[in-house]
């Protein structure tokens, strides 16, 4: 696409005066939430408010169209992810779509792109500086969000339950300027309140990762050695979210050992505690009644009894003697529990009377 090629160019001023001439009273009313038009940066917001489901009906339809614009550009998209969000005070749905370039671009030929060859105007957000912070504003309410092939992991597990969002900022009354501007002022209105919503819950004291909320992942993205967590706080990193990395950092081995240890031990502590509650007669009769691993065709039996012949045992006197252990190790168990409080109890009962007798 030449066209396009002219529309990202450096050289190409012009047309960049023309778009600033043309949107003046946008950009005056609307100059600290969009990105300057000489601009250049590997990570956008794209919203597309008001947007018209009969030409963009799903989430995906609006990915091409924002695929399309950029697929002759000089740079490439290398991750992306969009949502579509319900307007809070007017009917209709609106979408946010953050990408991530592999090097610098500027803005305005997309945005030019889209709007000639798409028919839509879409607005690029100057708030979000990390690919983190926009994927985590653009999926804070969507749970259907889609995103690209290889998309790094940027969640912390199951969503918690949090507190009712804010209520958006009033909109601003728009005069006698026809139907078109007032919608075009009604959407940057929202969009301008979410963002600043959003800038001053990003402003307020992060507080750091507890142990819990690391179990927590732990558990969620099937972490199992601390090599695994690495790598994960790292792709993470690499995106702008760091709260995971300062954990391992601040906190050391010692506590991130403990943390995957425990968050395991915890996960499986309602089987492991079935299985301690089983002798091992039961067990073996489990074993026994389940599936054989592949390959196997039931030849363990086989095996085991070749092996007993091999040493001169007898196949009857072997089974004896495992249920004569089984029986003796477990009146073991209960004569040594016995014993146990009852030599607890005399200590207790000599210590008090060594007391009284003082």
């Amino acid at each position: 696409m030449d066209l396009l090629r002219d529309y990202v160019s450096d050289s190409n001023s012009s047309d960049e005066a023309e778009y600033v001439g043309q949107h003046d009273a946008l950009e005056t009313t609307n100059a600290k939430e969009e990105i300057n038009v000489r601009s250049v940066r590997k990570v956008y917001l794209i919203t597309y408010s008001q947007a018209d489901v009969e030409r963009f009906p799903t989430r995906d339809s609006f990915v091409q169209a924002v695929l399309y614009a950029f697929h002759d550009s000089p740079a490439n998209i290398i991750q992306w992810c969009c949502c579509m969000e319900e307007h809070s005070k007017s009917s209709g749905f609106h979408f946010h779509m953050a990408i991530k370039l592999d090097k610098n671009q500027r803005w305005l030929g997309i945005k030019r792109f889209l709007l000639e060859r798409c028919g839509i105007s879409v607005h690029f957000s100057a708030i979000h500086r990390n690919y983190f912070s926009a994927w985590q504003y653009e999926t804070k309410e969507d749970g259907y969000f889609i995103q690209s092939e290889g998309h790094p992991d940027l969640s912390d597990g199951p969503p918690k339950t949090t507190k009712a969002s804010i209520a958006n900022k009033p909109r601003r009354s728009v005069s006698n300027e026809g139907e078109a501007e007032a919608d075009l002022s009604e959407d940057v209105n929202e969009e301008n309140s979410e963002e600043d919503q959003e800038s001053k819950r990003r402003a307020r004291k992060k507080k750091p990762m507890s142990c819990y909320d690391v179990a927590e992942i732990i558990v969620a993205k099937k972490i199992k050695t601390r090599t695994d967590l690495l790598f994960f706080a790292r792709q993470q990193k690499q995106e702008g979210k760091t709260d995971l990395a300062e954990f391992i950092i601040n906190r050391g081995s010692k506590v991130v050992a403990d943390v995957l240890q425990i968050a395991w031990e915890m996960e499986h502590s309602e089987e492991t505690l079935k299985r301690q509650n089983k002798s091992r007669m039961e067990l073996l009769y489990k074993c026994l009644a389940e599936e054989c691993s592949d390959g196997c065709n039931r030849q363990w039996i086989t095996c085991a009894k070749d092996v007993l012949i091999r040493n001169g045992i007898s196949v009857v006197k072997f089974a004896r003697s495992i249920q004569c252990g089984e029986s003796r190790q477990r009146t073991r168990k209960i004569s040594q529990r016995n014993v146990g409080w009852a030599h607890k109890l005399r200590q207790n009962i000599s210590s008090k009377s060594f007391k009284r007798d003082l």
